[in-house]
């Protein structure tokens, strides 16, 4: 099992940890083919490589086609339920949020 421990002492968004996860090894198609399982459809991902103050990384940028979509805790329960995942993933990311 690998682990991977995030000192965010100052917060980090969603697109800078999919990124850093791309940087550390995650395949962007496996990452892509992931979130297909979802079954969430309206948005796409680019990756690029960008440097900032001389470091460098990897830029996940998130396209919607709605623009910015507020959802609740029961909207997220629903999604994850729903999805393709298997079922101890679901657990996890369902306990995340709560």
């Amino acid at each position: 099992m690998k682990i991977a421990y995030f000192h965010c002492f100052s917060g980090i968004s969603g697109d800078m940890t999919l990124g850093a996860l791309v940087d550390a090894g995650l395949s962007f198609q496996q990452l892509q083919e992931d979130l297909a399982g979802l079954l969430l459809t309206g948005f796409r991902l680019e990756k690029d490589k960008v440097t900032r103050q001389g470091i460098g990384g990897t830029r996940i940028r998130v396209i919607t086609e709605e623009g910015h979509v507020h959802r609740g805790l029961g909207d997220i329960r629903k999604i994850i339920n729903d999805s393709r995942l298997p079922d101890g993933v679901k657990e996890k990311s369902v306990d995340i949020f709560t």
